[in-house]
């Protein structure tokens, strides 16, 4: 009886109303996570980023090579505080083929998107970096491809 109770109690929240509404906590939790993200990023690809940028799309592989893909959203004025930060310029990019930031699945889209400058450079250990910038309305979108065989 009392393990029939527990699981109707467990249970009323969705019998109630639906699933339960996320919380402070929850989206405290999920903001926390993004600036893992972030600083992940940041470790493995020996960058820095603004702390006001915004992260759009991340992807983490681990299994063969590690692989990291990200979107980043950098205010207006924020491209050129992110190169100046990272010792590049603009002159280092070169419009060329997407192909090097991999083939569009899901929210990664840089394939679909018209002509935009991308910067490559290997890294130690095997490890490659490609970077590519494209202006939106909100600022630049930053599109990162990271990955070490």
């Amino acid at each position: 009886m009392k393990r029939l109770r527990a699981i109707i109690v467990a249970f009323v929240p969705f019998l109630a109303g639906g699933l339960p509404v996320l919380g402070a906590s929850s989206m405290a939790q999920r903001s926390a996570e993004a600036m893992n993200d972030l600083t992940l990023i940041e470790r493995r690809a020996e960058i820095r980023l603004p702390s006001d940028a915004k992260l759009v799309y991340f992807s983490h592989e681990t299994a063969g090579e590690e692989a990291i893909r990200a979107k980043i959203l950098l205010p207006s004025g924020g491209l050129e505080r992110f190169l100046s930060e990272n010792s590049l310029a603009a002159h280092q990019f070169s419009v060329i083929d997407h192909g090097l930031l991999g083939s569009d699945e899901g929210e990664w889209d840089p394939a679909g998107q018209t002509a935009f400058p991308v910067f490559s450079r290997q890294m130690r250990d095997g490890a490659y970096l490609y970077l590519g910038y494209l202006p939106q309305d909100a600022g630049v979108l930053v599109y990162l491809h990271w990955f070490r065989t």
